[in-house]
C-alpha cells in the first residue's frame, strides 16, 4: 500500500485507479494525487445528476449539427 492509499479510508485512491485503468489512462504521481483529492467532489456532482427532483427532466442532450448553419 502506498502512502496515498494509507490515508484514504473512503477508497478514493482505488476508485480513481480503477477509473483511469478502465479508460486506459496513465498520469504522473502529482496528477494522480490531485485526481484523488477532487474525486469526492466530482463523484458528488455526478451523483447529483441522478437526484429524484430531476426525474423526467430532459436535459437537452441532443445535438443537431445543422442548427445555425442553414
Amino acid at each position: 500500500m502506498d502512502d496515498t492509499s494509507a490515508h484514504d479510508p473512503t477508497g478514493n485512491v482505488e476508485a480513481v485507479r480503477r477509473l483511469l485503468a478502465g479508460a486506459g489512462l496513465a498520469m504522473a504521481a502529482d496528477e494522480f494525487e490531485r485526481m484523488v483529492r477532487v474525486y469526492p467532489l466530482l463523484r458528488a456532482q455526478a451523483d447529483g445528476l441522478f437526484a429524484p427532483e430531476f426525474a423526467g427532466v430532459d436535459f437537452g442532450l441532443g445535438f443537431d449539427p445543422t442548427v445555425g448553419f442553414n
